[in-house]
């Protein structure tokens, strides 16, 4: 269920940017006034959020496809929302391992991940296998061809992955194209014309009508802020 483990330093700014990448966040907080766990629901959008300063934090990254088993309600509700631990499955901070060493934070989170894994129904395993085919094809995928090799009408794809996940599979194709792309651009320079048609965009503006929807870049500055992250959106 966790897709990856990180641990962020004390800030300084104040401040860190979120870009849209439709997964949700389990983040331990210690600051001043001690240990608390948040809840970050899926990014659709870029914008700014506030930060403690001079409190590090830790968290883990769930499988998309995990959301709504964590969030105890449809994901989408949560849609760029920050909320409190009382609103995960019923688990507060007391209920975690202490953590002493935040870079160190796979013990702090076991309890609330088999929780998680438990509340997994049926329906979670075809939102993976429709996920995996979104990120295995970069995000070029028609969806009523991705239904059809699901069994699913339409309508139901989009709905219960909506509701599983926080974005319909059309949106969540838009996103991981964007993420791939960012890959791509941290390998170095690129002619914007060739790596458009390369990620399926109907031209050089679609790409970036799509950066600027998305993550309110021009591409120039988007590809200088990417080059600047560590690895993916983190």
């Amino acid at each position: 269920v966790a897709e990856f483990f990180w641990h962020a330093p004390p800030s300084s700014t104040g401040r860190y940017e979120v870009l849209p990448d439709a997964r949700v966040d389990l983040v331990w907080i210690r600051g001043a006034a001690g240990d608390r766990l948040e809840v970050h629901g899926p990014a659709t959008r870029r914008r700014w959020l506030e930060v403690e300063r001079g409190a590090a934090y830790a968290g883990v990254r769930l499988k998309p496809e995990c959301a709504a088993a964590v969030l105890g309600r449809e994901a989408w509700r949560a849609n760029d929302c920050v909320l409190p631990s009382a609103d995960l499955l019923g688990f507060a901070v007391h209920d975690f391992v202490r953590i002493h060493d935040l870079t160190t934070t796979v013990s702090a989170f076991t309890p609330v991940l088999r929780a998680v894994a438990r509340r997994l129904h049926a329906r979670a395993a075809w939102v993976r296998r429709a996920r995996r085919r979104i990120e295995g094809a970069r995000g070029q995928v028609r969806m009523e061809a991705l239904a059809d090799e699901l069994g699913l009408t339409l309508r139901t794809l989009q709905r219960v992955f909506r509701s599983e996940v926080g974005v319909t599979p059309k949106q969540y194709a838009l996103i991981q194209r964007l993420e791939d792309l960012a890959e791509q651009l941290r390998r170095g320079p690129v002619n914007w014309a060739d790596l458009a048609a390369d990620f399926g965009y109907a031209d050089q503006a679609h790409l970036s009508r799509d950066l600027k929807r998305f993550t309110g870049y021009a591409p120039r500055a988007f590809a200088t802020r990417v080059r600047a992250m560590p690895g993916g959106w983190v």
